[in-house]
């Protein structure tokens, strides 16, 4: 492992001063990715599914369009 790079206290305070404007676009490229993600398509689902929930088993009696999502 490389030890950290000794800096001025001018040149560490310029690299500290840029980190939240590359923390506001990365939060921006994930909200723009999270975003993606929702409106992605759906599938319906041919077979009826039964889930475990936190009230017990749950199904969907209609069998209608889902959407899935893989966490």
């Amino acid at each position: 492992m490389e030890a950290n790079q000794i800096v001025s206290r001018e040149a560490w305070l310029a690299a500290l001063k840029a980190l939240p404007l590359k923390e506001k676009q990365l939060i921006h490229a994930r909200d723009a990715l999270n975003a993606e993600r929702r409106r992605l398509s759906v599938v319906r689902i041919g077979k009826p599914y039964s889930f475990e929930g936190t009230d017990g088993q749950a199904s969907d009696p209609s069998n209608t369009t889902v959407k899935i999502e893989r966490r």
